[in-house]
């Protein structure tokens, strides 16, 4: 069985094996001949990309026209472009598996699988000028490069991007090496450099010239065909020689390419069946491992059953290396079939990442397989089976021939309300196939209103979108709406659209009275509410930056009042009106600010002047109650310091506000030998308050004591100074005393 299992593997120098083996038998068969075309393939396992060899003279069936035929890595046809631009210099694949065809003009036209132009880039107008004569892509860090050789002077143009180019004679990241080969002489083209650097390859016998060259995939390798047959496997800076290889065959290969970088990794059969002898451990695991490298189903099963076998005899043997190995190879068999035709290897898959093969799944549209690989590896929703639904849902919304209301319950019976669904995302695919119905539809499925109300707008669709913004309850989202409708409707049209949807005018009229007042009174005229003029003239009259005069203002708004039978409001109006003018005329008189100010400012201040006369006669005109008065009126005098006048007014009649602000005034100015004029005179209820409010706390506790109130008197005793031990006694004796007598 050993002798079986390594039979096909061959010796590549020393220490190195490889072996060769058939993994399809491709399905095009006899149509193809590959002699007479030119071949781009895909890595880890993409289509490839047939084309007539330009160099070649072939016999032309049908339309002259070069046809660009893409296939399965099986062989199974996807697409056909039939070419009608430029001359193709060459083609090749991107990491994204787009199709990259590079003209002589320097021009790169990039199609998708399926033969859907993506878009055309150029590598400047110096290669368009100079006319390319060879290209070759390469891995970056950056995603795929391109590098491009121009017939004046071999000059050399590369971008390190093809989705985002940024061409230079060399490439601007420094890790980017060109490497050209001429007779036996090899030389590397650096940025930092300003000539070739030549290098020596360290060939085992003399060589005439370097034919063909190839880089590996992870860019850490180089492989180096001489033309006397000699092949040299190296590192890239070509410092390390891996293996020399003779291969006898002194004619130049049709291509020199890099399928993977493991064959010094493989294991032969009888290395695991020697290990078994003393460490079984190891001989499980390598097992496992060999099973990962095996594309024949048989030997997995053969490996994976020997290492279930071993781990049986291992009780501390984690088994989720076991358990994985036999997870992902039922999703590399599965790939690998002939109808998928992605031949990836498990170091492959492991490079590339699961995410990255069910990308290339969905590109393939095996959407049903991605889904049940995602769900056989327990991917999260996210990642796995709700991702997978959108991009077949986006597929399905291009088929133009396909009812609307069909595709539409289809796509919501498929997808449900799966978690990181996003049926905007699919609405905004159907619009921009043109199918604006469809996007609406969809939009009915989408449970946020964030999601649905934008491309509502982008449709066209004002009102419904206006309509789920109200729905939603967010204002901001309401202001969105209403901001696009304004700048994209005329005035009239919209400001009678809003008018159906009352939150929306209310949101609209807060905006107004915030950003555009001019707008706002348009919009009262345009209603006839004339209780809400009348109220934006009375704002509009406190506004400094009002260009009507305050009168002028509040006459407006008087007439609105009006117009709305709200007669008290009209009376208010005047009064203010009344007052204003009234307000002109002291200031005329006493030179000072009166206009703005309230009634009650206005007497006050008049109070402050001693025109109280003139105070009195305004109080009288308006009607200011006496309380109010007299409270101006005490204010005024403390302010001012008059204490005698004060001391008169509290005599002139009975105050009918007591005798407390009195008290108030006095301590507020810190005056507390007036205060004691008045606290006599505070009704009995608040004078023990009063009296501890001016410090007096033995004269507080005494009233407290013959009110008979311990309440009041415990009130004196917590407020008192701690310090003064001989008060504190004396009003703890009270204390005492008032307690033993209840």
């Amino acid at each position: 069985m050993s002798a079986m299992l390594i039979a096909d593997w061959c010796p590549l120098g020393n220490d190195t094996y490889f072996r060769k083996f058939e993994i399809y038998s491709m399905a095009w068969q006899n149509e193809i001949n590959m002699e007479n075309l030119s071949v781009a393939v895909g890595a880890y396992g993409g289509p490839v990309a047939l084309i007539r060899d330009r160099k070649k003279f072939v016999k032309v069936q049908g339309i002259g026209k070069p046809i660009i035929s893409i296939y399965s890595a099986s062989g199974n046809n996807i697409s056909s472009i039939i070419w009608s631009s430029g001359q193709i210099i060459q083609l090749g694949w991107s990491s994204t598996e787009d199709l990259l065809c590079v003209q002589d003009d320097g021009s790169v036209l990039i199609y998708d699988m399926f033969g859907t132009h993506q878009h055309t880039f150029s590598m400047g107008q110096e290669a368009q000028d100079t006319k390319v004569i060879e290209a070759k892509t390469f891995a970056s860090v950056n995603g795929t490069g391109l590098a491009v050789l121009t017939t004046t002077s071999f000059r050399i143009f590369l971008v390190n991007n093809v989705k985002n180019q940024n061409w230079a004679v060399i490439s601007e990241d420094r890790q980017t090496r060109v490497l050209v080969a001429k007779d036996r002489e090899l030389y590397v083209l650096k940025q930092s450099e300003q000539h070739a650097l030549p290098v020596v390859p360290d060939f085992s016998e003399p060589i005439s010239s370097i034919v063909e060259m190839a880089v590996s995939q992870n860019n850490r390798h180089v492989a180096l065909f001489a033309s006397n047959g000699i092949l040299w496997i190296g590192s890239a800076d070509l410092k390390k020689r891996y293996c020399e290889f003779d291969t006898k065959c002194p004619s130049q290969p049709k291509q020199l390419v890099w399928c993977g970088t493991e064959a010094k990794r493989s294991h032969r059969a009888d290395e695991y069946i020697r290990l078994v002898k003393n460490e079984l451990d190891d001989a499980v695991k390598q097992c496992i491992e060999a099973a990962g490298y095996e594309f024949d189903t048989t030997n997995q099963k053969m490996l994976i059953r020997a290492a279930q076998f071993g781990k049986g005899f291992i009780p501390d043997l984690n088994p989720d290396s076991y358990v994985k190995m036999c997870r992902l190879l039922r999703v590399l068999n599965a790939v690998r079939d002939h109808k998928i035709g992605i031949p990836l290897t498990y170091t492959q898959l492991h490079h590339l990442t699961i995410q990255v093969l069910l990308d290339r799944l969905v590109l393939r549209r095996h959407y049903y397989l991605a889904i049940q690989i995602a769900k056989y590896l327990k991917l999260p929703y996210n990642e796995g089976s709700s991702r997978i639904l959108a991009h077949w849902a986006c597929y399905k919304v291009k088929q133009t021939q396909l009812d609307r209301e069909q595709v539409a319950r289809d796509i919501a019976d498929k997808l449900g309300y799966a978690p990181g669904v996003s049926y905007s995302e699919i609405a905004m695919k159907a619009a921009d196939c043109g199918r604006k119905q469809l996007a609406i539809k969809l939009m009915d499925y989408e449970p946020k209103a964030s999601l649905q109300v934008p491309l509502l707008l982008r449709l066209g669709e004002d009102r419904p979108a206006l309509v789920k913004a109200i729905e939603s309850g967010d204002t901001d989202l309401v202001y969105t709406v209403l901001l696009h409708l304004r700048e994209n409707m005329p005035l009239g049209e919209f400001q009678m659209a809003v008018r159906n949807y009352p939150v929306a005018q209310a949101l609209y009229l807060k905006y107004c009275r915030d950003h555009n007042r001019e707008t706002l009174r348009d919009i009262y005229v345009q209603e006839d509410d004339f209780n809400a003029q009348a109220a934006f003239f009375i704002q509009e009259s406190y506004d400094p930056k009002n260009t009507m005069s305050k009168e002028a203002s509040l006459s407006a708004a008087q007439e609105s009042y009006k117009k709305g039978r709200n007669e008290f409001s009209a009376s208010l109006c005047e009064e203010q009106l009344k007052l204003l003018r009234y307000q002109k005329t002291l200031e005329e008189k006493f030179h000072r600010e009166f206009v703005g100010r309230s009634l009650h400012d206005t007497v006050y201040f008049l109070l402050l002047l001693h025109e109280v006369k003139l105070a009195d006669k305004l109080r009288t005109e308006y009607r200011v109650t006496d309380r109010r008065y007299w409270w101006l009126r005490i204010q005024s005098l403390a302010e001012l310091g008059d204490w005698i006048e004060l001391e008169k007014f509290s005599k002139s009649k009975k105050s009918p506000i007591g005798m407390e602000p009195f008290v108030d005034v006095a301590l507020k100015y810190e005056s507390k030998y007036e205060a004691q004029k008045y606290l006599p005179k505070v009704r009995d209820e608040l004078k023990v308050k009063y009296y501890v409010k001016a410090g007096l706390y033995e004269d507080a506790a005494k009233i407290a004591f013959e009110q008979k109130d311990l309440q009041a008197l415990m009130f004196v005793q917590a407020r008192s100074a701690p310090a003064d031990r001989t008060l504190s006694e004396k009003i703890c004796l009270l204390v005492s005393q008032l307690s033993s007598k209840k």
